[in-house]
């Protein structure tokens, strides 16, 4: 499986990026008018976020979104070989200094985003870019030999890749001026594995990890708002969220982040990605939880 993910992915990384899309359109177009990939979730979605809106409304946004979706695609094929100094003028942090603050007094941060543009060049994009060494959380993929390739990958600049059991034994070894990152937009797995926030004005289960090692740690929050300004161009804004996590508890941070979020989604709503099954979760069906 891996040697033929190789064979196929890796010479189309060697590819111009405007090439590479131009020899991969007929994969967008199966996916949209041929698989219509996931398109019951999408709508499901949209309703939700959106309701009352008319038919032309949602089909625009599902539109925008598989556009959205083929750029991103496309440029994760080509993350593979690119350089960091591509990475870095493709993907540009505006504000840096906003980070640089809390690395110069030698303070860790967390930063958080969402499934929102492209935040797969993130790693290869950002160590270049502040100051702070930058850790990911990832859940590994059950294929080995699969889940090495991607994280080589996605470490080749520095990034050092943990899963979350690894965090806390991390933490106690090393005194790192770190900042962490998270992709907090995801569902959780089971009920009682977070907490209801409002979100789009429904109560939305969200994950809470990065607000509970904020708290544990004392690390301040920054939300990262990723745009893109053009085909394959994108831009950073660093904005700080939670800069003083103790005063918070875990719910008010989880749900400064929701609403930031939902705030991010509104202003660009086909860059969200809107094929997770967000809602799967209901609240009238969790007074335990």
């Amino acid at each position: 499986m891996l040697i033929l993910l190789k064979i196929f992915i890796y010479p189309l990384s060697l590819l111009p990026l405007w090439l590479l899309r131009a020899i991969l359109s007929p994969f967008k177009f199966l996916l949209k008018y041929v698989l219509k990939y996931r398109e019951k979730v999408i709508l499901k979605n949209l309703a939700l976020a959106f309701p009352n809106k008319s038919t032309q409304f949602y089909r625009k946004i599902q539109n925008e979104f598989y556009d959205n979706l083929f750029f991103l695609i496309s440029e994760s094929i080509k993350s593979f070989t690119i350089s960091q100094q591509e990475a870095a003028r493709r993907m540009k942090v505006l504000n840096p200094e906003v980070l640089d603050k809390y690395a110069e007094r030698n303070q860790s941060a967390i930063m958080v985003f969402g499934h929102f543009s492209n935040w797969e060049l993130t790693p290869l994009a950002c160590p270049s870019q502040i100051k702070h060494q930058i850790t990911a959380i990832f859940q590994p993929l059950k294929n080995k030999a699969i889940n090495d390739w991607i994280l080589h990958n996605r470490s080749r600049t520095g990034v050092i890749m943990m899963t979350t059991k690894e965090t806390n034994e991390f933490y106690e070894k090393n005194k790192l001026c770190i900042t962490n990152t998270f992709i907090a937009d995801q569902s959780p797995s089971k009920k009682g594995s977070g907490v209801w926030v409002d979100f789009f004005s429904e109560k939305t289960l969200f994950l809470v990890g990065m607000a509970v090692q904020a708290k544990k740690q004392n690390h301040p929050i920054v939300f990262i708002d990723i745009q893109r300004i053009a085909k394959g161009s994108y831009e950073i804004t660093i904005e700080d969220m939670v800069p003083k996590p103790l005063d918070l508890s875990v719910e008010e941070i989880v749900q400064k982040f929701a609403s930031r979020l939902e705030k991010q989604i509104k202003a660009n709503p086909g860059n969200w990605l809107w094929s997770h099954n967000r809602w799967k979760h209901h609240f009238k069906d969790s007074k335990n939880v």
